[in-house]
């Protein structure tokens, strides 16, 4: 099955066929410029980028989340989700970003801070609270105003 990613009102949409019609679209619900200041900060846009703490690809996700996640990436690709493969990965990492953003009410810097460091607010260090906004503020740049990631 031929699976790629498009955008269409600002919502990065997995789409199974090129020609699928709007409703048997996947759709994650995210701003694609989000998604894209997301890369910038972890990877350059480089898919084969690895971490020192093991996390790899665009959205530089840990294997254990991919895991976690892997379940609504496999339903979103219709195909069984291998960690390494670049649209895989920025599904994988599209997912957990939305869940980060629905447990903060769509606050962008505190879901990054949640994506980089974890739920736990007291494990999260000056790295943590910097990228926050380093998330944020590159985002606001790609998108010129301020918003919603997911599509506001």
């Amino acid at each position: 099955m031929y699976v790629h990613a498009k955008t269409t009102d600002n919502r990065l949409t997995l789409v199974a066929h090129p020609g699928l019609s709007t409703p048997g679209d996947k759709v994650v619900g995210l701003d694609p410029r989000f998604l894209h200041a997301v890369m910038a900060r972890e990877s350059s846009h480089n898919p084969g980028a690895t971490s020192e703490a093991g996390a790899v690809g665009l959205m530089q996700v840990l294997p254990a989340t991919f895991e976690e996640v892997r379940p609504e990436v496999e339903r979103l690709l219709g195909r069984p989700a291998v960690q390494g493969q670049p649209l895989d990965d920025l599904a994988a990492g599209a997912v957990y970003y939305k869940h980060q953003l629905d447990a903060t009410n769509g606050d962008v810097e505190q879901a990054a801070r949640r994506y980089h460091g974890g739920p736990d607010k007291r494990q999260w260090g000056p790295r943590t609270i910097a990228y926050g906004r380093a998330v944020r503020g590159t985002y606001a740049r790609f998108k010129g105003v301020t918003g919603s990631a997911t599509g506001g």
